[in-house]
């Protein structure tokens, strides 16, 4: 049984929501203006208050913004016979745990009534909960306690004494952003850091974006433009998805790292270049470098030393770390007040593959953080249960799957995922080339069935 309060300037729909309640064992008191719920939540304190939005002295959001004030601290339902888009965004906001457009069936508040039953487990029953705390003061700050990124960090730690050349390697996702700047930060903190995304760039324009322009070099360079390489200086010049770089651009860039100069389109004077360059892809060069589509030289003049950032499914003991340390950052951006997060979540969040890898583990604890109606995160907050990358243990023995048939499936959506790159699939599957070739033949897989 539960005790809820009803305020509503609505007698009729009142009294028989009332008499609805009753009959399901809860104790209802109705107030039809605001200072009548007010006083009546003082008096009874409710474990429920369904708050109409629009009283005939005031509205629900006011009334709401009031009992908060009163120290009611009972949560709301907004109910409604009107659409008011904004109303609801507000309502929500301001923290209802819910919103109900008249008319609306009885299963409708009970189920929330069940909702917020099931939230006050007993002290036997108690959520797991692991608090938040700050990990870091730096948000970029590379966290982690496997093996493979305490090698990383030792790597950067010698790279650091010199200015190499280096090209850091690793599935997207993976932050090899923050590996770039890890490095740059422990070289030469106080010069620029000055990133260039080769993908994102059009090609007719990525030249000039990269050496600059002189006024009238091209239709519309009204005046003369600084480019991505005099801008980096003596620092550090992140060149993102270099294996996307277009192929005239390449002995270009190739030239500038020989000579060290270069020279902004349309111009005639050589300018020197100072930075060193960090290159970054996902693609696997050599594979391009045989295919004809990038340039032998450029990568060994790039790959001077490589490094390798390891991929989330390799680290799942760093995902606690992680959730902790990410979850701090994004309730920080987001304005919320998150405790912690719950053992299951985490468990759920382990069982996963992460096809993207870190970025799609902050982007699911972004909405996850955004979406949450309670403190603690818990295991269904991250509504988790279409991602084909998390196995989801049969709930009777009727579900249970011949091995291979899961086999099928999984090597299917790899396949999809990867837009059918063999060499890529058997790197995020860790196999190789010949196995997957085998399995697509054994199973018959095809691209367009």
């Amino acid at each position: 049984m539960s005790r809820i309060l009803i305020i509503d300037d609505d007698r009729d729909f009142s009294r028989s929501l009332q008499i609805q309640l009753e009959m399901a064992d809860h104790e209802v008191t109705i107030a039809h203006t605001a200072v009548d719920g007010l006083q009546a939540a003082q008096a009874m304190a409710p474990e429920l208050i369904l708050l109409d939005l629009k009283l005939r002295e005031t509205d629900g959001l006011d009334v709401m913004r009031r009992l908060a004030a009163n120290g009611v601290d009972a949560p709301v339902v907004m109910i409604t016979g009107e659409q008011d888009m904004q109303a609801n965004i507000q309502a929500v906001r301001q923290g209802v745990i819910d919103y109900l457009r008249k008319p609306f069936p009885l299963t409708a508040v009970l189920d929330i009534i069940a909702g917020l039953s099931r939230a006050e487990e007993p002290p036997n029953r108690a959520v797991e909960i692991i608090p938040l705390r700050r990990i870091s003061e730096n948000p970029r700050e590379m966290v982690g306690a496997d093996p493979a990124i305490l090698e990383l960090l030792k790597q950067i730690g010698l790279l650091s004494r010199s200015r190499v050349n280096v090209l850091i390697e690793g599935e997207s996702g993976t932050g090899k952003e923050v590996v770039g700047r890890a490095l740059h930060e422990t070289t030469c903190p106080d010069a620029p850091f000055v990133a260039i995304n080769c993908t994102a760039m059009v090609p007719t324009l990525l030249e000039s974006e990269l050496f600059g322009h002189v006024k009238g070099a091209f239709t519309g360079a009204s005046e003369t433009k600084a480019g991505k390489l005099a801008f980096a200086d003596e620092g550090t010049l992140f060149l993102d998805e270099i294996g996307d770089l277009p192929l005239d651009l390449q002995p270009k860039l190739l030239r500038v790292i020989q000579e060290r100069e270069f020279t902004p389109v349309g111009g005639t004077r050589a300018q020197p270049f100072q930075a060193r360059i960090l290159a970054v892809t996902h693609r696997n060069l050599e594979e391009m470098i045989a295919a004809g589509t990038f340039r032998e030289d450029l990568y060994y003049r790039l790959a001077v030393t490589r490094l390798q950032v390891p991929p989330l499914r390799s680290r799942k003991g760093d995902i606690e770390l992680l959730v902790i340390h990410l979850l701090w950052r994004i309730c920080r951006d987001l304005h919320r007040n998150l405790r912690g997060v719950s053992r299951a979540a985490i468990r759920r969040l382990q069982a996963y593959d992460w096809p993207g890898n870190v970025r799609e583990l902050e982007n699911i604890l972004t909405r996850a953080t955004a979406l949450t109606k309670g403190d603690i995160l818990q295991e269904e907050d991250l509504n988790m249960e279409d991602r084909t990358g998390y196995l989801r243990p049969p709930r009777s023995e009727e579900e249970i799957l011949p091995l291979a048939d899961v086999e099928q499936r999984h090597v299917l959506a790899a396949l999809q995922a990867c837009q059918w790159n063999i060499t890529h699939t058997a790197e995020r599957l860790g196999i190789s080339r010949p196995t997957l070739r085998k399995k697509i033949d054994d199973y018959g897989l095809s691209q367009h069935p």
